[in-house]
């Protein structure tokens, strides 16, 4: 259900500040358009990690979840959601999805432009060609600055609702952020500069792959 589906992806892929709701909201789309769970679970999954691996913003993954599922509901793969939804969420996609079929990007440009490739078969090379190219990587941001700070904000904003249920809170709200306060220090001093400016570099590489 609703529900258990948005739990499985706010353990999976909250951590790394990815948009849930937008994940959510593009497996029920996928399901509604015909696709089997596992197939949903698998694409969503390489759509979580692959706009991670490019920074993406809410919007971007969103336009990326809305062309799969434009693709899985229109049969075929055609150029409008490659290029566009995807490709401008996914910048690498056209060059993954053809290495996973076996041809160069210009031969698979060509393919898509006659209709060649099913909805089905797109769906499996974006899935293979983002585990190739990413892996898991939305799990590896959440161990990341950009990771450690979304979760810092979900255990603020989980706290603040445990201590406003309290009756009385001058004491208690004092103390909770006395101790967010020095949580969030050794958090800063923890970081090494040569390890922010390495993680930086690889999403450099990346885009220019």
């Amino acid at each position: 259900n609703a529900n258990a589906i948005f739990s499985e992806l706010t353990a999976k892929f909250g951590p790394a500040g990815l948009d849930t709701t937008i994940l959510a909201d593009g497996w029920l789309r996928l399901q509604a358009a015909g696709l089997g769970l596992e197939k949903t679970r698998e694409t969503i999954y390489a759509l979580a990690n692959a706009t991670a691996a490019f920074g993406g913003t809410g919007q971007e993954l969103k336009r990326a979840v809305i062309g799969i599922s434009q693709v899985v509901g229109k049969g075929t793969l055609q150029m409008e959601e490659l290029k566009q939804q995807i490709g401008e969420s996914v910048p690498v996609a056209m060059r993954i999805m053809a290495d996973a079929a076996g041809v160069n990007v210009g031969q698979f440009q060509a393919n898509v432009t006659k209709g060649m490739y099913s909805s089905e078969q797109a769906v499996q090379f974006f899935i293979d060609g983002s585990k190739k190219a990413f892996g898991d990587y939305a799990e590896y941001l959440s161990n990341t600055l950009a990771g450690s700070q979304a979760s810092i904000a979900s255990e603020f904003n989980a706290g603040l609702q445990r201590l406003m249920a309290r009756t009385t809170l001058d004491e208690g709200l004092t103390m909770w952020f006395q101790r967010i306060a020095a949580g969030v220090k050794q958090f800063m001093d923890s970081i090494d500069q040569a390890d922010v400016d390495a993680f930086f570099k690889v999403l450099t590489d990346l885009s220019n792959v």
